[in-house]
């Protein structure tokens, strides 16, 4: 009979035991659970951040591409007039120059 109640007595304790390991491991379970959510929210703001670069890249090509474009049909407008008032300075010279005096 002693035999049982010590036995009974120590099952308490296991019991006890058994309680503190169960809190231990929910703990440890919300600390998981929490490390993942903000593992989520790390690869999600990765991931938002890989596509606003490539959206960055995107646009930057597209901003040199009208650049070079308007670079070069300003060029050819300035060559155009250039070639224009050359032309205009030789009918110029043309009308100035005394074709008797030479």
């Amino acid at each position: 009979m002693n035999q049982t109640i010590e036995a009974t007595s120590s099952l308490g304790g296991m019991k006890r035991d058994i309680q503190q390991l169960q809190t231990q491991l929910d703990s440890i379970k919300e600390r998981q659970i929490e490390a993942l959510d903000a593992n989520i929210r790390l690869q999600e703001k990765a991931s938002e951040s890989y596509a606003l670069s490539k959206e960055a890249i995107a646009l930057s090509k597209a901003t040199q591409r009208e650049t070079e474009a308007t670079g070069n049909a300003i060029k050819s407008e300035v060559n155009t007039l250039v070639k224009s008032v050359e032309d205009k300075l030789d009918v110029v010279k043309r009308a100035v120059t005394n074709p008797l005096a030479r």
